[in-house]
């Protein structure tokens, strides 16, 4: 470790990203856009017809599903103080008669994977299907009556689409709740998240069984927004941030319809819906804000941990320039596409206290940052004084107006420092040459100061990809 904030290789395809617990001088000399943008070409000429062979198969459906099955251990044993419980999985599947007809790979039915680890027994492995609203339409008529939505770059297939899925199902989209989990309080009770569609609740026992509860799952009401339908009403983005000091889980989605802006949606510890807020974006354009980051605050008594006594928490808003124009449909275009013109902001909102409401811990503080797009981050921290915030995430620059649904962009280790007194970014830079993506860390530390985070590093770039992202 260099102690300048630079991507370490691990085993295989895992990275491991370690940062300095100062960021003076973070950026590391070789990490520059022109070697980024080599790695990235270095990349895509690696793919070639074995690469795009064992690409296709990564993705392929799984055609059948799974009772509870014992699960064998091949070697050794699990450690002693590996904590029990499940371990799930989600993404997308399509049912296999409709594999060809789809969309989209990201357009496939939810299917989730569950392995059991009981305090005494034998290990247990199940897939089940996510029952959905459109999933049980479908198997009661007993054929397809979605057409996929994410068709990019063609904006009237889509359009269409949403007007024949109306017709055909009563609703434009298919909640498919195929992308992220949300645990919640206790019982086994977990949400399918997909952004685009209202979560479905679901129960995961103790033998393996996965049971839907509810599909289009929406809190006695309290998640529909009938006006913003069919893209993001009443959605939960799929990477809810959890404070592992107060348990809440806090998540940042988009209206596709409207004024622009971010909507922050808190569960507390027991699983309950605590807060609904829809904050302004500055701009006049809508983000697609697809991940936050948290920042954790620390009361007057030091409870909470992050930065000085008293000093409040944030949750940081991505008001980024990926931006989400439903009429660029009636001009046969995407309407999600990269519009750099916009400008880029990153909001920090003062997240509120325990019996405060929504808005109580004051205005969003905006501070313009050069246009990007971040789909993933890794973490934020605020210093002892309050004064800065530091965000790391992961940073693609497009090279068009393409979205990544389209084309898909390398993304970069980069860093922002905040100054919240003076709302301006006082710095910011690559840290790594090395593209990566689906970043995680150690979910103690999520919202504070901490040296080590973790990502997947791509193989090749590069298509035809019949089952799975775009190229």
């Amino acid at each position: 470790e260099s102690g300048r904030g630079q991507c370490i290789a691990g085993a295989g395809s895992m990275w491991l990203l370690a940062s300095p617990a100062a960021t003076a001088a973070f950026l590391a000399p070789s990490a520059t856009p022109s070697a980024a943008a080599a790695a990235d070409a270095s990349l895509r000429a690696a793919h070639g017809s074995a690469e795009n062979s064992i690409l296709n198969d990564l993705f392929r459906p799984v055609a059948t599903e799974l009772p509870p099955t014992p699960a064998r251990l091949l070697f050794g044993a699990l450690p002693a103080d590996l904590p029990r419980g499940a371990v799930l999985k989600n993404g997308p599947n399509p049912q296999p008669e409709y594999t060809s007809e789809q969309g989209g790979w990201l357009d496939g039915d939810g299917m989730l994977h569950c392995v059991v680890l009981p305090v005494e027994g034998e290990a247990a492995y199940s897939r089940t299907w996510v029952r959905t609203e459109g999933f049980v339409k479908e198997r009661e008529a007993k054929r397809r009556l979605f057409d996929g939505s994410l068709v990019a770059p063609r904006g009237l297939p889509l359009l269409w689409g949403l007007l024949m899925n109306g017709l055909r199902a009563a609703q434009p989209q298919k909640d498919t709740a195929n992308t992220g989990l949300l645990p919640l309080g206790k019982g086994g009770r977990v949400l399918a998240l997909m952004e685009q569609c209202l979560p479905a609740e679901l129960r995961v026992e103790t033998d393996g069984t996965v049971t839907t509860l509810a599909a289009g799952f929406d809190f006695d009401g309290q998640l529909k927004d009938l006006a913003r339908h069919p893209f993001a009403g009443g959605a939960l983005t799929a990477h809810m941030k959890v404070d592992a000091g107060t348990g809440e889980r806090i998540g940042v989605t988009y209206p596709s319809a409207g004024a622009p802006g971010a909507r922050i949606t808190t569960f507390a510890a027991d699983g309950s819906l605590s807060s609904d807020e829809m904050v302004p974006l500055l701009g006049t354009a809508q983000s697609m804000i697809h991940d936050c980051a948290i920042v954790r605050g620390c009361d007057s008594d030091g409870r909470g941990g992050g930065g000085g006594r008293g000093m409040r928490g944030y949750t940081l808003l991505l008001d980024l320039p990926m931006t989400v124009r439903p009429r660029r449909m009636l001009a046969d275009r995407f309407p999600v596409e990269y519009e750099p013109g916009a400008g880029g902001r990153i909001g920090l909102h003062p997240r509120r206290g325990p019996g405060e409401a929504d808005g109580a811990g004051g205005e969003t503080i905006w501070i313009e940052v050069e246009p990007c797009v971040v789909l993933h981050t890794v973490n934020a921290h605020q210093s002892n004084d309050g004064r800065r915030v530091t965000l790391t995430a992961l940073r693609s620059t497009p090279s068009g107006e393409a979205s990544f649904i389209e084309s898909y962009s390398s993304a970069f280790l980069y860093q922002w420092v905040l100054d919240t007194t003076s709302a301006t970014c006082v710095r910011e830079g690559l840290l790594c040459n090395t593209p990566l993506e689906f970043p995680t860390m150690d979910g103690r530390l999520a919202g504070l100061e901490a040296r080590f985070g973790y990502a997947i590093t791509p193989c090749s770039i590069g298509g035809p990809n019949r089952y799975g992202p775009p190229n």
